[in-house]
């Protein structure tokens, strides 16, 4: 059990040291963030629109004579 305690900190402070060494300016990351927010915000909400559609039994092209049709 010591070993795998040794071994997952030795990973989380490899992790750290990259992390150090890759020295990204956050300032310019943010520099463009609002840019792509409705992207990302369409990009979060799409699958829960998607569960709602198939929850709610809607098919593409559902009309008479589809092959999307669903027999009642």
């Amino acid at each position: 059990m010591i070993l795998i305690v040794v071994y997952v900190g030795a990973v989380a402070v490899l992790f750290l040291f990259v992390v150090m060494m890759l020295d990204i300016n956050f300032v310019e990351l943010r520099h463009g963030f609002l840019r792509y927010l409705p992207i990302g915000a369409a990009d979060r909400h799409r699958p829960l629109v998607e569960l709602l559609l198939v929850y709610s039994g809607w098919a593409p092209g559902a009309g008479a004579g589809s092959p999307w049709r669903r027999s009642r």
